[in-house]
């Protein structure tokens, strides 16, 4: 039994996960919580051009491209945003990356803004035009309870301290304003099956694994109640395929298949995938 505090219950008993990419994973005894030890002082700086635009060891080959077939999924993330919180208003996005969903969001009629660690991905976002801060939500001077929804989309996974984001979320949000959510669920059927083996365990890019149960907690230790918990599946591009399967298994075959169908029809052919491990969650601001 290892000594550690976990990053989202507090309690330092834990076990050893796993290992990958040269990282140690603990789970915590008490929540299950699955996180990287000793987890870094500071995000790893791996967030530069290269995460956005070339799939290198991480990220994607194309990040805007990569999204396009993610559309639907985002227009579905919206139609739930406005069911839950009953009307539109001021929209942060943290993790905004170069502001795909932002202007999406825009287009519904959302008042938008955005954080972004990287810079590179946040200057392509002001270039269209959009208010994106280069940082984190807790070193960006914004208004406090000022925004009507923020949302967290594949963002917690990658940070060492998801409480205090989860509190600065609050303190930003307005009264009766919603957190949005997805990220990995190391719960599901197809993480449970696989264990370390599953393709979202990826150190350093992803740091905390949550489950559906201690992230919900998480959430009502941090001021807000949930409301909404689904999955919902995305279109990939085939390039986007092929990279992910090289993070998962690390076969180069996989990353130079990424690269050769990186242009022409095969880049564009989207396909449909819902493995049920990445949940969906809203929560209200209590």
């Amino acid at each position: 039994m290892l000594v550690s505090p976990c990053p989202s219950c507090g309690k330092t008993e834990n076990k050893e996960w796993g290992s990958k990419n040269g990282y140690t994973l603990l789970r915590c005894t008490s929540c299950g919580l699955i996180f990287v030890f000793p987890l870094p002082s500071e995000a790893p700086a791996i967030y530069d051009k290269t995460y956005f635009a070339s799939g290198d060891g991480y990220g994607y080959v194309d990040y805007d491209r990569d999204k396009e077939p993610m559309r639907r999924a985002f227009e579905l993330y919206l139609e739930h945003i406005e069911e839950v919180l009953g009307r539109k208003g001021n929209l942060l996005d943290v993790g905004a990356a170069t502001g795909y969903f932002m202007n999406i969001a825009k287009g519904h009629g959302w008042k938008v803004e955005g954080v972004e660690i990287s810079d590179y991905a946040a200057s392509l976002g002001r270039a269209k035009g959009l208010s994106i801060h280069t940082g984190t939500l807790e070193n960006t001077f914004l208004t406090e309870e000022s925004f009507d929804a923020i949302t967290f989309f594949d963002i917690l996974e990658h940070v060492r301290d998801p409480k205090s984001v989860l509190l600065e979320a609050n303190r930003f949000l307005k009264k009766g304003g919603i957190v949005v959510v997805t990220t990995p669920d190391s719960g599901s059927l197809w993480a449970r099956v696989l264990g370390q083996q599953w393709h979202l365990v990826v150190p350093p890019e992803h740091l905390i694994l949550f489950n559906r149960k201690n992230f919900a907690d998480l959430l009502r230790r941090t001021g807000f109640t949930p409301s909404l918990v689904t999955t919902i599946g995305k279109h990939f591009t085939v390039p986007y395929i092929f990279q992910t399967l090289y993070h998962w298994q690390g076969l180069s075959l996989w990353n130079i298949l990424a690269k050769a169908t990186n242009r022409g029809i095969l880049s564009k052919l989207k396909i449909p995938i819902n493995l049920h491990d990445t949940f969906f969650m809203i929560a209200k601001k209590s």
